[in-house]
């Protein structure tokens, strides 16, 4: 019974990376449109990276690795060194922070 639930865990390990693996292998999106759009993309990714550098070292490192990397709470965990909990805090504090420098309406007046 122990084998069987370790070979289903493994599937099921392989099958969850594979998918993250498609979903993160995608060519960047580029904007169509006009040259407007462009710019308002580019000045958009400028002020995401902005936001994102400006968080504190530890949430940031998070971030990166949780929606850049593509890893689960778990690999930020063990990447990281601190407890599975601890990195979820740090991720809910700093998408609250994100989410704050990004309101929609500065966004579309800033571009």
């Amino acid at each position: 019974m122990l084998a069987h639930a370790k070979a289903v865990n493994l599937v099921r390990a392989e099958e969850a990376g594979r998918r993250r693996a498609i979903r993160f292998s995608c060519e960047p999106v580029t904007p169509t449109g006009g040259p407007a759009d462009i710019v308002t993309a580019s000045l958009l990714a400028a002020r995401i990276r902005s936001a994102v550098a400006a968080l504190p070292d530890e949430e940031r490192a998070a971030v990166q690795l949780a929606y850049f990397g593509g890893c689960t709470y778990r690999e930020v965990a063990l990447a990281l060194g601190v407890p599975e909990g601890t990195i979820k805090s740090r991720l809910r504090r700093a998408l609250q922070r994100l989410a704050g420098a990004l309101r929609p309406e500065d966004v579309l007046s800033a571009g």
